[in-house]
């Protein structure tokens, strides 16, 4: 896609865009990769398809904040329109156009590995499996009875297997969770210690708007040769009040 108002290397949008562009056909990669492996695997019992599933969520969503960036910056520009005039109607579309295709493009991924379908076929594959390792071992059964004991001990197996696999792909879920709350209180800290940075500014403004207020009222009391305040904001204030009453005089 070409852009007509300027080079890359102009334009901090180009930047974040290329990022979000190499960062989303890497995501398209491994959702092929994915979709080929899952045509003989099983989400039920191959961690690695699993991983891959987790390493595509993971991706795909950060990809998607990157494209509420972009449309971010696109609406700022959209707000203050005579503050870009490099950046005509015909681009913006053109942008617009872009975080829309990938955005569609990401939410069909996301819903293969998330969606409906998607646990569909992992109920599918935890089934098959039960079934596998119920007919592993009937431990030596005979009659009927026994194979029944059989039956019901390899199948309390198989859903404890299921449960511990389980298991593990919450604490997985719930670690990630925890990097993106992480990533979150980073975002935070550096806000708040860029606030404090604002507040320290203007402490310091402060102090020097003191300083040269101090300064001036010490000039003020030695012209009028004392140093209290309250008679010196006196004589201020009145001076003020003469001065708009003469201004009052000489344009009423």
């Amino acid at each position: 896609m070409s852009y007509v108002s300027m080079e890359p290397r102009e334009d901090p949008y180009y930047v974040v865009r290329n990022d979000a562009s190499t960062n989303i056909d890497l995501v398209r990669l491994k959702h092929q990769d994915f979709m080929q492996q899952l045509e003989t695997g099983n989400l039920a019992t191959d961690r690695q398809l699993k991983g891959l599933r987790r390493v595509i969520m993971r991706d795909a969503r950060k990809c998607q904040q990157q494209l509420k960036d972009l449309e971010l910056s696109i609406q700022m520009v959209t707000n203050n329109r005579g503050g870009f005039d490099h950046i005509d109607d015909r681009e913006l579309a053109q942008r617009r156009e872009f975080i829309q295709q990938n955005r569609a493009m990401l939410t069909a991924i996301q819903e293969d590995v998330d969606g409906e379908k998607y646990k569909v076929r992992v109920a599918a594959d935890e089934a098959r499996a039960v079934e596998e390792l119920r007919s592993q071992d009937t431990y030596g059964a005979k009659t009927e009875v026994e194979m029944g004991n059989s039956n019901y001990i390899n199948q309390q197996q198989a859903l404890t297997k299921l449960r511990m696999r389980e298991q593990d792909e919450t604490l997985v879920e719930l670690g990630q969770g925890v990097d993106r709350v992480g990533h979150m209180a980073g975002n935070i800290n550096e806000e708040l210690m860029a606030q404090n940075r604002m507040l320290d500014d203007f402490e310091r403004d402060l102090d020097r708007a003191e300083e040269e207020m101090g300064f001036m009222l010490g000039k003020i009391a030695k012209l009028l040769k004392t140093k209290d305040h309250c008679q010196i904001f006196t004589v201020i204030a009145l001076s003020f009040v003469i001065l708009a009453l003469l201004l009052a005089v000489i344009y009423g």
